[in-house]
């Protein structure tokens, strides 16, 4: 599947009232950003596509997670 040319790609938030992740800021350097550079199979990247209509393109990239909850010390 190719990119468009203006796909946007940018870090999810969380939105409480609605329950969902949404586009949030948007990730420097896009595609270029060291967060793709570096993906390994062990680490791999969460995220959400969207696509054009006819699924032929990728129209936006929106990371998900990423951050680790604190295990309990007890």
């Amino acid at each position: 599947m190719t990119i468009a040319k203006d796909a946007k790609i940018t870090k999810g938030k969380f939105d409480k009232d609605s329950k969902k992740f949404v586009a949030g800021d948007a990730i420097e350097e896009g595609l270029k950003s060291n967060m793709f550079a570096d993906i390994t199979a062990e680490k791999g990247v969460n995220a959400m596509i969207t696509t054009d209509d006819g699924g032929k393109s990728i129209t936006a990239i929106t990371t998900v997670g990423g951050k680790k909850k604190k295990k309990d010390a007890n």
